[in-house]
């Protein structure tokens, strides 16, 4: 004997509650009304759902997530929640390709190597080895770098809750609830670990992540008025001009204050008083080139986050970005140094 489908208009007891009521869903719990045997793929259709929700919203949200940023978060806020997915399933769904199907396609690809020889990878390199010469003593040793790719999926996930708290601080989104503060965060989070995937693939030093980059910041800039526009350059000028007094405070060392310098390498002597105080504007510009030229993506992500959800200028928001992406870089830099020499 078959079993007896509900039609949506007949009133009759939830299985799971007890209410009674009529429509596809239980007006009480949610659950459907009509629990009936399934076809093959109707089950494939349900696991898929209840694991990984691979159905149409999954996949524009992925598109929704990284060609509008915010977009995700306001939909959350206005209450568009049954249409979009929830953003920590959204969150895992990502990881599970960042850190799964990414890699093994990578591999097959003959890309097996691409995370290690990444734009991002390589700016690290290049600013250590500036660092060095400059008497800042920091490199990236092979357990170092090896860290920096293992643990990045645990890193990703444990920055989630820092990032959450200087959301809260700014108050972005303005509306002060916890748990669009967290979706915020997931939805960034998430973001920024695509961005890095696509930033693994690269050629002559031009990545999909640095294209993504031009086109978060070009179109930041384009909604901007024109008294906003000249602040923004105006940034840009004392970025140049930090650079070029950097360079002339430490020749500036070098020929007149030798006495911090080691005068066979020409280093910089950074454990002296005054060699720390010539080093200081230096380590500055060289951490705001690991932001812009390693996480311009992210940065730039994050700006159009915040100015999608809050009626700020690009400058403020830049700079909220900047401490956005700080915090999560340090979280991850943290975890990647303690469990690189403590485990």
């Amino acid at each position: 004997m078959s079993e007896m489908r509900l039609g949506p208009d007949k009133a009759a007891e939830c299985l799971n509650c007890g209410a009674v009521g009529t429509g596809t869903y239980c007006a009480s719990c949610g659950q459907e009304r009509d629990i009936h045997g399934q076809t093959f793929k109707e089950y494939l259709v349900d696991i898929s759902y209840d694991f990984l929700s691979i159905d149409g919203k999954i996949w524009r949200a992925f598109v929704d997530l990284m060609i509008y940023p915010g977009r995700l978060t306001k939909d959350y806020l206005v209450g568009k929640r049954a249409s979009r997915p929830v953003p920590s399933r959204l969150f895992l769904v990502i990881c599970v390709v960042v850190f799964g199907i990414a890699p093994y396609l990578f591999e097959r690809m003959g890309m097996k190597d691409a995370a290690e020889s990444s734009v991002s990878m390589d700016v690290l390199e290049l600013v250590t080895s500036v660092s060095a010469k400059v008497g800042l003593p920091f490199a990236i040793t092979p357990t170092i770098r090896e860290a920096l790719i293992d643990r990045a999926s645990l890193a990703a996930l444990i920055s989630v809750l820092p990032l959450t708290i200087v959301l809260i601080i700014y108050r972005r989104p303005p509306q002060a609830m916890f748990n669009t503060h967290i979706a915020h965060a997931f939805h960034i989070t998430g973001a920024t670990l695509i961005l890095g995937m696509i930033g693994s693939i690269s050629m002559w030093y031009i990545s999909p992540a640095a294209i993504a980059a031009l086109w978060y910041a070009v179109q930041g800039y384009r909604s901007q008025n024109a008294l906003n526009r000249r602040k923004v350059r105006k940034l840009g000028y004392w970025w140049l001009g930090g650079w070029l007094f950097s360079i002339v405070w430490i020749v500036l060392v070098v020929v007149v204050l030798r006495f911090t310098v080691d005068g066979d390498s020409m280093q910089v002597d950074g454990s002296t008083p005054a060699g720390f105080i010539a080093l200081v504007p230096m380590s500055i510009m060289i951490a705001s080139m690991i932001l812009i030229f390693g996480f311009g993506a992210e940065l730039f992500y994050v700006t159009r986050s915040v100015m999608s959800l809050a009626n700020v200028s690009i400058s403020s928001a830049l700079v909220q970005g900047s401490v956005a992406v700080v915090v999560l870089v340090l979280v991850r830099g943290i975890l990647v140094f303690a469990t690189a020499y403590l485990l």
